[in-house]
């Protein structure tokens, strides 16, 4: 998905320093309209805003529950970019991110630009379309047909007709290659992250997780492998410190202190579940390790946030 710059927010910030839950709670709360990008190696993901609602998401590559994954990714390492955008803008780039890949980097060359602008007129056409030629680029955000919005991104920054004369540059260049994404049709609908949600999803784990440990080690074993993990993880996550801990493993599944990050809460757990398997491993090999988690798998590998203890754990 290309996307426009807009008005930067924040730029580059590192996801070892952002509550991701707590920077979408302030968004929401300001009525942003705009995008937040999220970018690892791995993936890319974009929350789109408008007037403080999220009113579309989209994940490189896709996933089956994209907002979930965006939030469960930002405990990885990366950046964190938030630019403003008018809202119609950004309900057409929601829209886009929806819907369909209709020409991607075909050369432009190639292509009569005015008859296709006049198709596309006719077809009441709603989508992007996107000039690229090297570090230049031209965004043209289409309404019904109707040219709505030109972003330029280049030796400048430029919006509307400033950005609409950089088009004859661009049509010219023999490198200058076409994007085009139509917009879904689908009605919007408001998108909520429910970090009470995310809670929940790790308390079953937790509860299942518990059982399989004891299994393995005897019954009343893991409060004792817990409070080791823990302790060794204190210093990186002060939330895992046994001595004052802010959360809590029950028979019921998982008590957390109000106020703590969930995207960070994530990140500790994964490392305390590598560390408990560890553990386990040394007391009883990894095939006992490979079994309990073989267990939960089944059940639980396709909840996005618990999803990638699976595997990491037996490291």
């Amino acid at each position: 998905m290309l996307l426009p710059k807009g008005r930067p927010v924040h730029r580059d910030l590192g996801t070892a320093y952002v509550k991701m839950d707590h920077l979408v709670r302030e968004l929401r709360e300001e009525g942003f309209s705009g995008y937040l990008c999220l970018e690892n190696p791995e993936f890319t993901g974009v929350l789109f805003f408008e007037q403080g609602g999220i009113s579309g998401v989209y994940t490189e590559p896709p996933t089956v529950d994209p907002l979930l994954t965006i939030m469960e990714e930002a405990s990885r390492e990366g950046t964190v970019n938030v630019y403003g955008l008018p809202p119609e803008v950004v309900y057409i780039l929601a829209s886009a991110a929806r819907g369909e890949r209709v020409y991607e980097a075909l050369p432009l060359e190639i292509i009569h630009l005015d008859r296709l602008m006049e198709r596309l007129e006719r077809e009441s056409f709603t989508g992007i379309m996107k000039l690229e030629d090297g570090d230049r680029d031209l965004t043209v955000l289409l309404f019904e047909g109707d040219q709505v919005e030109f972003l330029y991104e280049g030796e400048e920054a430029l919006q509307g007709e400033e950005a609409m004369v950089k088009m004859e540059k661009l049509r010219t260049s023999p490198t200058a290659l076409l994007y085009l994404f139509r917009s879904s049709g689908e009605e919007r609908k408001e998108l909520e992250f429910d970090p009470q949600e995310v809670l929940e999803v790790l308390g079953g784990f937790f509860s299942a997780y518990r059982s399989q440990v004891e299994r393995a080690l005897g019954e009343g074993k893991f409060e004792r492998v817990f409070r080791e993990a823990s302790l060794s993880l204190a210093e990186r996550f002060p939330f895992l410190d046994p001595f004052a801990p802010l959360i809590r493993i029950t028979p019921g599944g998982l008590e957390v202190d109000e106020g703590l990050s969930v995207i960070r809460l994530l990140e500790g757990i994964r490392e305390l579940v590598r560390k408990m398997n560890s553990v386990v491993g040394e007391k009883k090999g990894e095939e006992a390790v490979r079994g309990i988690m073989g267990a939960l798998a089944p059940s639980l590998a396709d909840q996005p946030f618990v999803g990638s203890l699976f595997g990491e754990g037996e490291e």
